[in-house]
């Protein structure tokens, strides 16, 4: 899931990055009004996106941001701001316009995390099921880059893992040269580590492993490349 973060305390920034890039989201981050509204008015997307506004910016107000937000990606915006003002006034105000949650600063990352899924696509939205495969008892979310094993469990991907199951899912039935794949999801050989791919594929074989009885199976031919082949 994509996440915007709008916050000019370049520390706290940076720590937000570092934390929800570790927990599998893909983040873009801006530390001012002007740059983000330029991003904002630019974006295109058919997946949720979700917003992590700061109040006080210092050439703006990421409450002006909001309703810009709600014009653009309708239902695909989920939007939390997060300040240091305390006022119930403006939580209100904040509310009424349309946002998801308000947290007052300072906050614990845990606590964060545990809103955000309780209103993203992480947590059981509806919007979750957009896009959803079942194979067996196990299922993968195209829009939101999760699979869940048979157990339930969720595993997050990251864009370039999800796009390479989508790559697969494109060819199914026959194998994709290690090459092909890195010009279609990597876009550059140089300094590549042939590993991941092999690495990513491991992932997908320990989801598939879940389920004794699932469909699918995910190989490797030396000359030929990798393949996901579905069982009829």
């Amino acid at each position: 899931m994509k996440v915007f973060i709008v916050e000019d305390n370049k520390n706290l920034g940076s720590t937000l990055c570092e934390y929800l890039e570790s927990q599998g989201f893909e983040i873009s981050y801006y530390d001012n009004f002007s740059q983000a509204l330029l991003s904002i008015q630019s974006l295109q997307t058919r997946s949720e996106v979700l917003f992590l506004l700061d109040i006080n910016l210092p050439d703006g107000s990421g409450l002006d941001l909001v309703p810009i937000i709600k014009k653009n990606l309708n239902d695909l915006a989920r939007i939390i701001i997060f300040s240091a003002i305390h006022d119930p006034k403006v939580k209100i105000d904040s509310i009424n316009m349309g946002i998801d949650d308000y947290m007052t600063k300072p906050f614990d990352l845990r606590e964060l995390l545990f809103r955000i899924n309780k209103i993203s696509p992480r947590g059981k939205t509806a919007s979750f099921e957009k896009k959803v495969l079942n194979f067996g008892k196990l299922s993968i979310s195209l829009d939101s880059n999760i699979l869940i094993d048979a157990s339930q469990k969720k595993i997050h991907l990251s864009e370039k893992e999800g796009n390479l199951f989508q790559l697969f899912l494109d060819h199914q039935q026959k194998y994709i040269s290690r090459d092909e794949i890195i010009d279609k999801i990597y876009h550059n050989k140089e300094n590549f580590n042939y590993r991941t791919i092999d690495n990513i594929l491991v992932k997908f074989r320990k989801w598939c492993s879940t389920d004794p009885e699932s469909p699918l199976s995910f190989q490797s031919l030396r000359g030929k490349g990798y393949g996901l082949f579905i069982k009829e």
